[in-house]
């Protein structure tokens, strides 16, 4: 695995927010920087758990970053998310430090993560976003079948859409798609039983409807968390995507 380095790119709250950083061995400035966020319904996780998607991703000359950011229930919304945009804006500001071109920033996660990435790349005018079985609007999480997911939401939220509406939207992706939206490569497990599959196909349907280019692919029998085989596909279509989007030679 590729070395790391670890940054400091904000303090909230008194809460230092770290990144490990992975750069690729050939420093110039034209770098592709790829934001790598990880999973855990907004109240667990770590920033190594996206290190096996960071050093491929180094390997092949991206700057691949993996913050950490604020949990709930002590960190409610909006602190995740304002740690993501927190990350780019330190990217941005320090691009010639890390030798990347801050016109040229995508956002991958998973679960959560992918909540999150898709919020940085629609509120913070991304390049690219790899959505990987994220919620795309938590006003419509609640149902029969999803329980889990819906709990991790309330504790992201600590209140329910009925009292807080419009936070709920605030913090939902779809509610930020527009025409000027980055393009997005969306994947989801049909066999989902935390983040249903319709999550997945609002988010693209309202892409498709502000003609943002969408890239969406469907796993059958795969359910929140990836077989082998199924995740080394999917290895595969974000690293492709990623090539393609940031123009990365």
């Amino acid at each position: 695995m590729s070395s790391f380095s670890t940054i400091q790119y904000a303090v909230a709250d008194g809460v230092p927010l770290l990144a490990d950083v992975f750069e690729p061995s050939i420093r110039h400035s034209s770098r592709p920087a790829v934001l790598c966020i990880h999973g855990g319904g907004w109240v667990s996780g770590d920033k190594s758990y996206m290190h096996d998607v960071a050093a491929p991703l180094a390997d092949l000359g991206f700057v691949a970053v993996c913050p950490q950011y604020r949990f709930a229930p002590v960190h409610r919304f909006p602190a995740a998310i304002k740690d993501v945009q927190a990350c780019v804006a330190h990217l941005r500001g320090h691009a010639e430090e890390f030798g990347l071109d801050p016109l040229h920033i995508a956002s991958l996660g998973n679960s959560s993560g992918g909540h999150l990435a898709a919020m940085a790349g629609l509120t913070c005018g991304l390049q690219a976003v790899v959505d990987i079985c994220g919620i795309s609007d938590l006003v419509h999480a609640e149902g029969p079948q999803y329980s889990i997911g819906a709990a991790f939401v309330f504790e992201f939220m600590g209140t329910t859409p009925d009292q807080a509406r419009e936070q709920y939207e605030e913090a939902s992706p779809i509610t930020f798609v527009s025409r000027q939206s980055p393009p997005f490569l969306i994947i989801h497990g049909e066999a989902d039983d935390i983040v249903p599959i319709e999550q997945s196909e609002m988010l693209r349907d309202a892409l498709a409807r502000n003609e943002v280019d969408v890239e969406y692919h469907t796993f059958p029998n795969e359910g929140h968390s990836y077989s082998y085989p199924a995740w080394t596909r999917i290895e595969s279509l974000y690293t492709d995507y990623l090539k393609r989007k940031l123009h990365h030679e």
